[in-house]
C-alpha cells in the first residue's frame, strides 16, 4: 500500500478515535445485555462474502499489472532485458516501461518493434512511434473486456448491504501507530476483520512465533494486510456506533471467525468500513 494511502487511512482512524472520545461512556450492564441480544444472530445468515470479496464489489478488482508492479517489478524488468536482442532495444524498452508500466510491456511482447533496420531514416522511426502512440490511446478500449471492472464496483461514494465473513485480527497490525489495541478499539464496539484467504496464504509460509513477538516476515507484509482488513463498527438502532468495547459487548477474541451483517462502504484511503447490525460467531 502506498505511503500516502496508509496516511489517509491512519488519519481516518484517528478521527474515529477522536469522535469516540466526544461521546458519553457506555451505559450500565443492562444496556449492554440489551445491545448484545439485539446484535447476536441465532444462526449464520446466507450469502457470506469474504473481506476481499466485499472490497472488490465496492472498488473493483485491482488490475493485474498493478499487483505485478507492487510485488514483482524488479523481476519483470530483469526478464524483459533478457528477451531483448540488442542494447539499443534495451534502452528503448526501459524508457517505455517507465512511461507506461507493465501494460506497455505486455503490448511490446504482442507487437514487437522490428530490429532488422535500426539505421533507417528518421521518417520511418517517427511513423512507427506515432503508430505506437495511437495504439496506446486505443489500448484502453481494446482491453475493456479483460480489465474493466467498473461495472462490478459500486458507484463512487456508494455503499452495499453485505454479509461479510472475516477472522478477528490474525494478521500483523497494519495500523500500529494509531491502533495499539488492534484488532479491537478500546471502549468501542469496533473490531478489525481479516480476509480468511489472505490469512491462510500467510500461514502457508509456516513461520511460527508467540503472539505479540516481533516477526520480520509479518512486518514486511503489514502493508499488504491493510487491503485485506476491514474495520467493523457495530451500530445501534439509530445507526450510531456503540460505545462499549467489542470484547465486553460480544465476547470477541482474536482468531475467531465472525460473520457480520450490515452496510459496507469505502472511506479515506479506500479503507473498508462496515456498519454492522448483526453478528454471528462461528464455533
Amino acid at each position: 500500500m502506498a505511503p500516502t494511502k496508509r496516511l489517509s487511512i491512519c488519519s481516518a482512524l484517528l478521527a474515529l478515535a477522536a469522535l469516540a472520545g466526544c461521546n458519553q461512556p457506555a451505559g450500565d450492564s443492562e444496556q449492554t445485555k440489551q445491545l448484545r441480544t439485539s446484535l447476536m444472530l441465532a444462526e449464520e445468515p446466507d450469502g457470506g462474502q469474504t473481506v476481499l470479496d466485499v472490497r472488490y464489489a465496492l472498488l473493483g478488482e485491482p488490475a493485474e499489472h498493478d499487483h505485478e508492479h507492487d510485488h514483482a517489478a524488479g523481476e519483470a524488468d530483469h526478464d524483459h532485458a533478457e528477451d531483448v536482442g540488442d542494447d539499443e532495444e534495451e534502452v528503448e524498452t526501459h524508457d517505455h516501461e517507465h512511461d507506461h508500466g507493465i501494460e506497455a510491456l505486455e503490448h511490446e511482447h504482442e507487437h514487437p518493434v522490428a530490429d532488422d533496420d535500426h539505421s533507417g531514416d528518421d521518417h520511418d522511426h517517427d511513423a512507427a512511434a506515432a503508430d505506437d502512440h495511437d495504439h496506446e490511446h486505443d489500448h484502453g478500449d481494446d482491453e475493456g473486456d479483460d480489465h474493466d471492472h467498473g461495472d462490478e464496483a459500486a458507484p463512487a461514494g456508494g455503499s452495499l448491504e453485505v454479509v461479510m465473513v472475516g477472522i478477528v485480527g490474525a494478521v500483523t497490525n497494519p495500523y500500529s501507530q494509531t491502533q495499539p489495541d488492534f484488532p479491537f478499539v478500546k471502549g468501542q464496539a469496533t473490531v478489525f476483520l481479516s480476509d480468511p484467504g489472505f490469512v491462510a496464504e500467510q500461514n502457508t509460509d509456516a513461520h511460527q512465533h508467540a503472539p505479540g513477538e516481533e516477526c520480520a516476515f509479518c512486518e514486511a507484509h503489514a502493508a499488504d494486510a491493510a487491503d485485506a482488513v476491514a474495520l467493523v463498527r457495530f451500530v445501534d438502532d439509530a445507526g450510531k456506533p456503540i460505545k462499549i468495547d467489542a470484547r465486553d459487548l460480544l465476547g470477541l477474541k482474536p482468531g475467531q471467525t465472525l460473520v457480520v451483517k450490515g452496510v459496507a462502504k469505502a472511506e479515506a484511503g479506500d479503507m473498508l468500513i462496515v456498519d454492522a447490525t448483526g453478528a454471528y460467531i462461528r464455533e
